[in-house]
């Protein structure tokens, strides 16, 4: 039985989700070309084991509903947050396909498979390595250490609290901190996204 992670995201307007669009479109045409073409020396890392985990993900995050939550003081809307639990296998598998994808990107002589995410990317306005680090980043996120300071916002955002939740003054405190760690994570430290929170 796989062991399930709890991981609390905030939404960000689906910058998240949208981060792995592409590496989703990636994985799964790898997997169809080595299926088709098995001599292509695909890492196993990016089989189809990979496609189908960050689907599963992607899809998992998607159909988790957000909840709306305000400050102590009942006006200030944060940024919605989802809890999502996901099998820890994916987790690692994705974390995985990444660092596979990085060594296709930056690395010597991947060749072909570097020619097909660069030809997808290009496709996006995106380019290669970009993708790589959001893809990382959204890992990132996903891997975050459990906190106390997670564990009690999550109790307050449980399935059956509504969908609206007002913070009090020491999970308002707790929320910051988690705050502080999605933009060291996700905006690379931006302190002006910290206001986006």
């Amino acid at each position: 039985m796989s062991t399930v992670r709890r991981v609390l995201l905030p939404d960000l307007d689906g910058e998240l989700f949208a981060a792995t669009e592409v590496l989703d479109e990636v994985l799964a045409l790898f997997a169809a070309w080595a299926e088709d073409d098995p001599e292509i020396g695909l890492p196993v890392e990016l089989d189809r084991r990979a496609a189908d985990a960050v689907t599963d993900i992607r899809m998992t995050i998607a159909r988790t509903p957000a909840v709306t939550v305000y400050g102590p003081d009942g006006d200030y809307e944060h940024e919605p947050l989802r809890l999502v639990d996901l099998p820890e296998m994916a987790v690692a598998t994705f974390g995985a396909a990444v660092a596979a994808l990085a060594v296709v990107v930056h690395g010597p002589g991947a060749g072909h498979l570097a020619e097909l995410v660069g030809d997808i990317a290009d496709e996006r306005g995106s380019p290669p390595a970009a993708m790589v680090e959001l893809a990382a980043r959204f890992h990132g996120m996903l891997d975050l250490d459990c906190t106390d300071d997670q564990r009690l916002i999550a109790a307050r955002i449980e399935p059956d609290a509504g969908d609206r939740v007002v913070l009090t003054d020491t999970e308002e405190a707790a929320y910051r901190r988690l705050r502080d760690r999605w933009v060291a994570m996700w905006h690379d430290y931006d302190a002006l996204a910290r206001w986006t929170y």
